[in-house]
């Protein structure tokens, strides 16, 4: 019995479901008849043409051309569109207007007329389910993107009238797999045959003259390539497609299943995308004296691993080797020099030397492998995504330029054992905000973090000894500069543009300060100099339009040319040298003298007095100590 129980109550539930789906089946095509009750369901489409729609079924009577729309939600039927199921014309019309049936979605099936001689643009967008179109003998044109995404159409036949293909027509029409082209056709417009995913086969006849370099992109299946001998423009050669002169590759076909593959002598260019999904080639050397290769002309090749060039080649697009994770190995046979390639990143052959890191890769953080020694020139400069770098601790030389404009950089780890900062190593990195120098850097190259805009707090290494020309120059988020004891050279511009720059300490045994060094720092007030310093450049302090007081040494018997140069705030000047010192041109110009008080030693007033230049000064006695 108990049995017998739990079997009625299996079947009253199943039951309760069924009539509940059933209820909201029901439901819903009440509710959508509901929502078309207040719709028209019939119009004019044409000048000479009406439509009706009735359960799945759009009917287009009259004659004549129909109605383009400059959008699929202008035509008068659009709130059934992706009701529509099957379409019905008049044999008496002549053109299929713009948008016409875009994005009908359920759209299976369509009688194109004998006498239809146009095709507008994104006629058939999205027409995802249309499986069989017959284009009329008379057709003569068609629009962009006529037939994108149209995916079910398959062996469509292009009628001997059309001259052109344009952009986007056939993107994405995974069902058709030949592509034969009539005679007649001139041109073959971008991406006019793109993602087109089961195409095996290009016919290209003498007439065409133009094939946009992108028109057969993203096209795996592809095995043989066709120009019709006779053909001014294009030729192939052992299958792959060229322009006539031979000096552009436009095309290998993915499936040719050739395993390795020698570019031409004279071929200057390799067009984007030309070796696209070669699934089975495992080696290419290119040729003496190629100029360039496109965006992403070897991305998907899962097999590729060896490369052979003649020469050092830096002119490669960007992506060019994105999804080809076993290429492993890099050979110039002019120098005899080999490269490793790890997840697309190049590096020496010994693995010691991070070369090319990819501009264009996507990831937002790297960790350069353990046991690399130094990062190349230009190594990561121009990369567009990175936010992050890691060094491994073995690292111990950033070279030139390593980060130059690396514009979503916040960070990088520099690890003990770092001596040198290249010249330009972060250069224009707009988005590093702080840097800590391990306490082994000795040396910060000229413009190493040239234009870091928003570059705030600098944490400098114990050991550091000379600051580079122009090293932090304009880097105008900077607010405070502390430089160790061992620092002793500051070279020309260092810090010149930093115009939020408010303090500045340096130890004892700073001996130089370069010429312009802090020049247009706007927020700089007070100056001491510290007591070892023998040398101050031209112009250090010129156009420091808020500085009010600065201290000098004993040592500075010089001010060299533009030294205080428009500091027009100049109140106090603490002046010990023994000797009035020697000026040049332009050395107070700018500066109010009428403001300016000059404190020399109490005991050599009288020689300042009768000095032919600081006679000028307001000179007022002043009791120094060794120290300050």
């Amino acid at each position: 019995m108990r049995g017998l129980s739990r079997h009625i109550a299996r079947i009253l539930t199943t039951a309760t479901v069924l009539i509940v789906a059933l209820g909201i089946s029901v439901e819903t095509e009440a509710k959508k008849k509901k929502t078309y009750e207040n719709i028209l369901n019939f119009g004019s489409c044409g000048r000479h043409l009406f439509w009706r729609y009735e359960d799945g079924v759009l009917t287009i009577r009259g004659f004549g051309p129909m109605e383009n729309y400059s959008s699929p939600y202008d035509a008068p039927y659009a709130p059934f569109a992706r009701d529509i199921t099957s379409v019905h014309l008049s044999d008496s019309v002549t053109s299929i207007g713009s948008n016409a049936f875009a994005q009908c979605t359920s759209l299976r099936d369509i009688n194109l007329p004998r006498y239809v001689n146009r095709i507008g643009v994104k006629a058939f967008y999205s027409c995802t389910q249309l499986t069989d179109i017959t284009l009329p003998p008379f057709v003569d044109l068609i629009g962009d993107y006529a037939f994108y995404r149209c995916g079910q159409v398959a062996d469509l036949e292009i009628p001997q009238k059309i001259r052109k293909i344009p952009a986007g027509a056939f993107l994405g029409c995974a069902g058709i797999k030949d592509a034969v082209l009539p005679q007649g056709i001139t041109s073959i417009g971008s991406l006019a045959f793109a993602e087109c995913k089961n195409l095996t086969s290009v016919h290209i006849p003498t007439s065409t003259t133009f094939i946009d370099l992108s028109a057969f992109s993203d096209c795996p299946s592809i095995e043989t390539i066709d120009i019709a001998p006779g053909n001014e423009y294009y030729v192939t050669e052992s299958g792959v497609m060229f322009n006539k002169e031979k000096t552009l590759l436009i095309l290998y076909p993915p499936k040719k299943v050739d395993e390795s593959y020698t570019i031409p002598t004279g071929t200057k260019q390799i067009a984007q995308g030309a070796f696209y999904a070669a699934s089975t080639l495992r080696e290419v050397t290119f040729p003496e004296g190629l100029d360039s290769v496109g965006n992403g002309a070897f991305s998907n090749c899962q097999a590729l691993y060896k490369l052979t060039l003649h020469d050092k080649f830096d002119k490669f697009g960007r992506y060019v080797f994105s999804k080809c994770p076993n290429i492993s190995e890099i050979t110039i046979t002019s120098t005899g020099e080999e490269y490793a390639l790890i997840d697309e990143v190049q590096f020496s052959m010994d693995r010691k030397t991070l070369l090319a890191y990819p501009i264009g890769k996507k990831a937002e953080k790297y960790e350069v492998p353990e046991g690399v020694t130094a990062i190349g020139q230009k190594a990561f400069a121009g990369s567009e995504y990175l936010r992050k770098v890691v060094l491994p601790k073995t690292v111990t030389s950033i070279g030139t330029g390593a980060f130059h404009k690396c514009a979503m950089l916040e960070s990088v780890d520099l690890p003990d054992g770092v001596d040198t900062i290249g010249r330009g190593a972060f250069s224009e990195c707009l988005s590093l905000r702080s840097v800590k120098l391990p306490k082994t850097v000795k040396i910060v190259g000229a413009y190493a973090y040239y234009k870091c805009g928003n570059l705030r707090s600098i944490g400098l290494g114990e050991e550091l000894d000379r600051i580079g020309l122009n090293a932090f120059g304009e880097c105008k988020s900077l607010m405070s500069i502390t430089l160790p004891e061992t620092t002793v050279t500051i070279e020309p511009y260092a810090f010149a543009g930093c115009t939020s720059l408010k303090k500045f300490e340096a130890g004892e045994l700073l001996d130089t300060l370069g010429n312009y060094t802090f020049q247009g720092c706007t927020s700089l007030t007070d100056f001491v100099l510290p007591v070892e310093l023998q040398y101050l450049g031209k112009g250090v302090f010129d156009n420091c339009t808020s500085l009010q007081q600065v201290v000098l040494n004993e040592n500075i018997q010089t001010f060299a040319p533009r030294l205080f140069s428009g500091c027009r705030s100049l109140t106090t000047l603490y002046c010990p040298s023994t000797k009035p010192p020697r000026t040049y041109g332009q050395t107070f110009t700018g500066v109010n003298l009428n403001m300016l008080v000059v404190l020399v030693p109490e005991e050599f007033v009288d020689l300042y007095q009768k000095d032919a230049f600081w006679k000028q000064f307001h000179l007022e006695p002043f009791k120094f100590k060794t120290e300050y």
